[in-house]
């Protein structure tokens, strides 16, 4: 059976270190998260729509750029996140690819590039729980005081993602 809070202590080093990479990066670059939005309905009002920056997509931008070998950017792959990967296929605290891609994992590389990948996503899920969207009430506007702050992830953050999200795992 996995010992959760070792596994937290690793995955937690992991993660932050790669979202500590990545901002900066996107400081270097001087990038922006792009904007997405958001639909809610504000009841007698209809419909409403929010531009909200989602610095989590900035993950799958850069490693987009990175997969494509082009050398406007470095690769953005942290040893860190690469270690948690190693330490997870080879003590008994790593879990099961999803089914969708258990028959692509024919050794221990295979099985570690399937963990960078999978904390790669869990580190976009831990930047979406840190910079939550909520629905103003009536006409108010969402200010945006720094689009990149969610890449600065807390321990707390973290920890309610890895009980929600990791465990699951």
């Amino acid at each position: 059976m996995a010992d959760f809070e070792e596994v937290n202590d690793q995955v937690w080093r992991g993660v932050s270190g790669y979202a500590e990479r990545i901002k900066e990066v996107v400081e270097e670059k001087e990038w922006e998260p792009p904007l997405e939005e958001f639909s809610f309905s504000t009841g007698l009002g209809g419909l409403r729509v929010r531009r909200v920056p989602r610095p989590s997509r900035l993950i799958s931008y850069l490693e987009l750029e990175d997969q494509r070998n082009d050398d406007r950017i470095e690769t953005i792959r942290t040893d860190e996140l690469e270690d948690v990967a190693r330490w997870l296929a080879e003590s008994d605290h790593g879990y099961p690819p999803r089914p969708a891609t258990e028959d692509n994992i024919e050794s221990k590389e295979d099985l570690i590039e399937y963990y960078i990948r999978d904390l790669s996503n869990f580190t976009e899920t831990v930047i979406d729980y840190q910079t939550g969207t909520e629905y103003p009430a009536g006409d108010t506007l969402i200010q945006l005081i720094d689009r990149i702050a969610g890449l600065d992830i807390s321990r707390d953050t973290f920890d309610l993602a890895f009980d929600d999200e990791f465990k699951l795992r």
